[in-house]
């Protein structure tokens, strides 16, 4: 195999999961913060801790709105780390290795570009966030169907599957470290912790964490790259 075309492939796996982990991420914590409930957890995540996961940088002044989070995370083409960017670059890999993806996963993939950018996507959001994430979610879900059904089990598979399983696991230890590393010794107590319900909801995904003042101690995280050679 070409190393081009394993790259890739790699990062087109990386990408997709990148948009599904980081719509699962949004999502749990707006329907937290929606819930507002305050009980004691032993994860907490908030807007800020979002911008930390992924890496932005962040106004040390005051804590970011949630409106302004939302909005950097999901529609912001430019950030690297949003949702429409992620499945940008993923419908662009895709193309590249048409000729080594089933077709119904390009279908599926462009499908997918193409309804984040039907009709105001802003509006969505601001109408219901809830809507834009269960349709990322669900459409990542059917791609990695279509993979698993109609995909050889060759080597593009294996570095298709690579990609998307370690940024799985990137996303992971990014919220792990941020969210376990609020309730360590010297750090600032939350005023509200993370509910039951929105742990759930990021179960299994990807997350990035809080402010670098509020982690206590260790380095920033580095801000997420999009797939460049």
């Amino acid at each position: 195999m070409l190393a081009r075309i394993a790259h890739e492939l790699f990062w087109l796996g990386r990408n997709l999961s990148r948009a599904e982990h980081t719509a699962r991420m949004l999502d749990g914590v707006f329907q937290a913060d929606v819930q507002a409930r305050s009980e004691e957890a032993a994860m907490t995540l908030g807007w800020g801790s979002l911008l930390a996961i992924m890496g932005a940088e962040t106004d040390a002044e005051g804590a970011p709105h949630r409106d302004q989070v939302l909005r950097s995370l999901t529609l912001d083409a430019d950030n690297p780390a949003s949702v429409i960017a992620c499945i940008a670059r993923g419908r662009e890999g895709a193309r590249t290795v048409r000729d080594v993806i089933s077709q119904e996963m390009w279908e599926s993939i462009n499908t997918t570009n193409l309804g984040m950018h039907d009709g105001d996507l802003s509006e969505r959001l601001r109408v219901g966030p809830y809507s834009v994430y269960q349709y990322v979610k669900e459409r990542s879900a059917l791609f990695w169907g279509l993979t698993r059904r109609t995909m050889l089990r060759d080597e593009a598979y294996s570095f298709l599957q690579a990609g998307g399983r370690l940024e799985s696991a990137d996303m992971m230890l990014r919220m792990l470290r941020v969210s376990l590393a609020v309730g360590g010794r010297g750090a600032r107590r939350r005023p509200r912790a993370q509910p039951a319900a929105g742990r759930r909801r990021l179960s299994g995904v990807p997350p990035r964490g809080s402010r670098p003042a509020e982690r206590g101690a260790g380095r920033p995280l580095p801000a997420v790259r999009a797939g460049v050679p």
